[in-house]
């Protein structure tokens, strides 16, 4: 079985109302350390940070599609997210 990983880190935000602190150093650590953790225990791993919302669609949609059917897939996120009615989401830089 392949074990693929894709892992994000959202460092620098764009200032704006939703996001209150507009820099978590910690998450580039979070991801560094996670992806050495996978690479131990045999993951392919890809990791990316500060990336925007349509490029955070992009490479899970791209992992997604690559996915072998019986593969084990981990998606990791580091930084900002919210709840609002019923539905969490998670923030990327923009």
């Amino acid at each position: 079985m392949k074990k693929r990983a894709i892992l994000f880190g959202m460092f620098h935000y764009i200032k704006s109302h939703s996001v209150s602190a507009s820099q978590l150093p910690s998450t580039e650590f979070d991801v560094k350390t996670l992806e050495k953790k996978l690479k131990q225990l045999q993951f392919e791993t890809s990791s990316y940070m500060d990336l925007c919302r349509k490029e955070v669609e992009q490479k899970i949609c791209d992992f997604a599609t690559k996915a072998p059917c019986d593969s084990l897939n981990i998606i990791y996120f580091s930084g900002h997210g919210g709840h609002s009615k019923g539905e969490n989401y998670l923030y990327p830089v923009d």
